[in-house]
């Protein structure tokens, strides 16, 4: 059975070459970045980085919250999520999981979220499936990106 853990610098490696097609073009579009870099970003940003491991420990998906830049007094968390191919053979499990760890993220955030790339389909029924609300549509770099946020109260 899948488990959860904290995430390592030797997970960011071993899961770079190997996001989904859908999790790079959204990268790409949003700032340009390449999988490697952008992970190592976002991990070291966080103050909660976990990875989903398979029965035999090999990742298949990472998930952290950041604080966000934008909020003076850090109630506001930039969330994130990238995952393999793999994900899809554990999806039942995910889908029975993740709230506990949305709960755990709002330990540290009552209110966090991100921007989605539209194209992105199977991120954005996700979201909307684990109660995230959403915003506006701003164009950006070819595409547009969906604001998204989940807060304590409403989750």
């Amino acid at each position: 059975m899948p488990s959860v853990r904290p995430a390592t610098v030797e997970d960011l490696a071993y899961l770079a070459p190997r996001l989904r097609e859908a999790d790079v073009v959204e990268m790409k579009a949003l700032d340009g970045s390449d999988p490697y870099p952008a992970l190592v970003e976002s991990f070291n940003a966080s103050v909660l980085a976990k990875v989903m491991v398979d029965d035999e420990g090999v990742p298949f998906a990472i998930y952290g919250v950041a604080p966000s830049d934008e909020c003076s007094d850090c109630t506001v968390g930039i969330s994130w999520m990238l995952g393999t191919q793999d994900l899809r053979k554990h999806s039942m499990w995910f889908l029975r999981n993740y709230e506990w760890m949305l709960d755990e993220m709002h330990e540290h955030f009552p209110t966090f979220g991100n921007m989605a790339d539209v194209r992105n389909t199977v991120h954005i029924r996700w979201l909307k499936w684990a109660g995230f609300q959403f915003g506006q549509k701003y164009p950006h770099r070819g595409t547009y990106f969906w604001e998204h946020w989940r807060t304590k109260e409403c989750a």
